[in-house]
């Protein structure tokens, strides 16, 4: 396990690289959601790459990682998300069905 992910107690990064492990556990998780008659799935923090998740993760890294959930997805049936992953959208778009990018400001009273 990686870094905290900032500003979520208790959520950490995980090394996307160790596919080994973590895409049966993705695939288990998708194929349930299917089960429960979910449409798509929006995963979080696609961007490991670009933030000091406590991994060396290169662009290509993340995107081999994105691509292979996304195709896990839709063998299910289901729409593939792309989530907090605006650096790598324009490359991803072939693998994804909707994008969800958040956008952190402040305003001042």
């Amino acid at each position: 396990m990686g870094n905290d992910y900032d500003g979520w107690e208790g959520e950490r990064w995980l090394d996307i690289r160790n596919t080994d492990v973590l895409l049966p556990l993705m695939r288990e998780r998708f194929r349930v959601a299917a089960e429960k008659g979910c449409q798509g799935i929006d995963p979080d923090n696609m961007n490991g790459f670009s933030v000091d998740s406590g991994f060396e993760l290169t662009y290509d890294d993340q995107i081999a990682y994105n691509q292979y959930i996304s195709a896990e997805v839709r063998v299910l049936g289901m729409m593939a998300g792309l989530k907090n992953d605006g650096e790598q959208a324009a490359d991803l778009l072939e693998s994804s069905d909707f994008a969800v990018l958040e956008v952190i400001y402040s305003v001042q009273i």
